[in-house]
């Protein structure tokens, strides 16, 4: 029974530490870095998961894998595009 409790708790900080690695390799602002990691530690259980619903952003992955590095340049000319309005 100990054997199984102290396996659990073990990938349970595992995956809290690569959700909290995650966060600060992937957010470009260090506050939500920062506030993810805080997240991730403080809650093991339940942070992670927050993490990976709500803290990936999955449209700006999902241009970018669907097309390539062009995708992020045609968004840009068309935010310029506003501003010049």
């Amino acid at each position: 029974m100990h054997v199984l409790y102290w396996t659990l708790a073990t990938l349970t900080i595992l995956i809290a530490m690569a959700a909290a690695g995650h966060a600060l390799l992937y957010k470009r602002d260090p506050r939500a870095a920062l506030g993810w990691i805080a997240v991730c530690l403080l809650y093991p259980l339940v942070g992670p998961i927050l993490y990976f619903l709500f803290g990936i952003n999955r449209v700006r992955t999902r241009a970018k894998n669907s097309t390539g590095t062009g995708s992020f340049r045609f968004i840009s000319a068309m935010n310029a595009r506003k501003m010049k309005m």
